[in-house]
This record gives C-alpha cells, sequence and structure tokens, in this order.
C-alpha cells in the first residue's frame, strides 16, 4: 500500500513538472524576441508621381517622371510630429533637379543606389531622426521635351 501512495505522488509531481515546463516554452515561443521588440514597426509610403525638369543652357530638354515609395519607422514619425510626404517629395525633386549625372544624348545606366542613399541621409539629417530606412523605386522615366522652351 505504501508503494502505491509513493508512486502516485510521484506521477502527480511529474506531472506538474511537466506541465510547469510545457507552459513556460510556450510562453517563451509566443512572446515576441528581444529583437522584434527593438525594431520599430516600419510602415510603407507612397509618393505621388513627380515630374522634375532637366534644364541645360537655359532650355527646358525633358522631365523625369518618378513615383517612389518609402519605408519608415512608426515611431520615429509619430514622436517628431513634422513628417510629411512633402519633405520627402521636396528632397527627391531637390536631388533629381541639381543632378547632372543625366547625360540626354547618351542615356546610361543610372545610379539609383547613390540617390537613394544621399536621399535616406539628407530626410534623416533634416529630420533629426532616422525615420526613412528605405526606398523603392516604382517609377523611374525621361520624357524628352517635344518643344524646347527657352527660359
Amino acid at each position: 500500500m505504501i508503494k502505491v501512495v509513493v508512486f502516485s505522488m510521484w506521477a502527480c509531481a511529474v506531472m506538474l513538472g511537466a506541465g510547469y515546463s510545457t507552459a513556460r516554452l510556450r510562453d517563451q515561443a509566443l512572446s515576441p524576441s528581444a529583437k522584434a521588440t527593438k525594431e520599430a514597426p516600419a510602415e510603407t509610403r507612397k509618393l505621388k508621381e513627380l515630374n522634375v525638369p532637366k534644364i541645360r543652357g537655359g532650355v527646358v530638354r525633358g522631365y523625369i517622371v518618378v513615383q517612389i515609395n518609402y519605408i519608415v519607422r512608426s515611431d520615429r514619425v509619430n514622436a517628431g510630429g513634422a513628417f510629411s510626404d512633402a519633405i520627402v517629395a521636396d528632397e527627391v525633386f531637390r536631388y533629381l533637379y541639381d543632378d547632372d549625372s543625366i547625360n540626354f544624348e547618351h542615356l546610361e545606366k543610372y545610379d539609383i543606389k547613390k540617390m537613394t542613399a544621399t536621399l535616406i541621409g539628407s530626410i534623416n539629417g533634416r529630420l533629426k531622426a532616422d525615420a526613412v530606412v528605405d526606398f523603392a523605386v516604382q517609377e523611374f522615366n525621361f520624357l524628352p521635351s517635344q518643344q524646347e522652351k527657352r527660359l
């Protein structure tokens, strides 16, 4: 009779230990990892299509048509309050307007990586926060001007 009681107590202890261990492992597996809690949730935003005139020698040679998606950190955007699509559109327009590396007579492959890296740095510098994470270029075209307009 003593053996049955001792065996029953041992079985209860094993069951309690197994249940506790299973519950603890399940909670660890379902809880967000430490890395995921450090990273802020990201939000993808889409800019409207921009038409940037390219002027050479006082003449409008054509237009760069660009449409860009960009990824921002939600917590940095909401915390700053000053972030808007207008800031991103302004920086994209300024960069493309000032960039003279596009040769209209000999269209070469454009350095998109350089453009996106420069834009991320300039926007984050302007906001004084690491809000913009990445850019995705959806459309990038050059349309030559039908009639050259003197400025």
